[in-house]
């Protein structure tokens, strides 16, 4: 008998340790927890219980078991009132990610960006949910200034277009020309961008996560690689000087872009 209770106290003193409940932190809504790194996490831990992502209890995340729950991989806790959001700045190459909870303004329906995208605040580049946490994400993504895009009446820098001016997209299949959807100034610190040299001689400084017109993002490019039509032949990260970074979304269902002769991809949405 003496051995059972001995093995039931180990088991569940391990339980404690793996859900983070030995964890001295006293969180409120402002309460976060940062690191940088270069890759994203998606998802939030949670405690043990029958509350799928949430804390400790049958209502889950935003259900009404009553008790706390492990936000991010910061041994950060939550109140069983309150959200997981995860904020991500990109900075060139890498990424600097901050865990937080904040009083969910959705309750007591489900987590939507509806309703939660003022959390993230005016400066997003975008809201999304990924189960039971909301992922902001800001910071540079985009071009630098001088990025010289085809237009029919030349290249022109990316930072002088706007919204209705023609651009030359992939549409259907075919190069066409096609109307600016949209066009954003990111302001950023700290950031670095990825300079990839093109065999024609022609040099693109654009942030590492921007998006290529195939899907890869810039910090994976390689010498060997391409660039649409376009050879590469070196890639460095180099640090960013200017205040902002720019992006437009041409009007074409690809939402690509020639930018110093090479086809490349968009990070807005529309």
């Amino acid at each position: 008998m003496k051995a059972f209770l001995a093995g039931a106290a180990t088991a569940l003193t391990f339980l404690a340790v793996w859900s983070g409940c030995e964890s001295n932190s006293n969180t409120t809504g402002a309460s976060s927890s940062t690191r940088t790194t270069s890759t994203t996490t998606t998802s939030a831990q949670s405690t043990t219980g029958n509350g799928g992502s949430g804390g400790a209890g049958n209502g889950g995340m935003n259900g009404a078991g009553g008790g706390r729950f492990a936000c991010g991989d910061m041994n950060l806790m939550c109140d069983a009132d309150q959200i997981c959001v995860e904020n991500i700045v990109y900075m060139g190459p890498t990424e600097e990610v901050t865990w937080s909870c904040a009083d969910d303004p959705c309750a007591p329906g489900p987590l939507s960006c509806d309703c939660a995208s003022q959390i993230c605040g005016d400066g997003a580049l975008s809201c999304e949910v990924q189960g039971d946490v909301l992922v902001c994400s800001s910071g540079g993504i985009c071009a630098s200034p001088e990025t010289p895009v085809a237009t029919p009446m030349g290249e022109r820098p990316i930072a002088d277009l706007s919204p209705g001016d023609l651009v030359y997209s992939l549409h259907e299949g075919k190069v066409v020309a096609v109307p600016v959807l949209h066009a954003s100034r990111t302001r950023v610190h700290d950031h670095a961008v990825v300079e990839v040299s093109l065999k024609s001689g022609r040099v693109l400084r654009i942030s590492g996560m921007h998006p290529t017109a195939d899907g890869r993002l810039f910090r994976e490019l390689l010498p060997t690689d391409s660039l649409g039509s376009e050879k590469i032949v070196g890639v460095a990260t180099l640090p960013y000087l200017p205040q902002y970074t720019y992006d437009i979304l041409p009007a074409s269902d690809s939402g690509t872009y020639f930018a110093a002769g090479a086809l490349i991809g968009s990070t807005l949405k529309r």
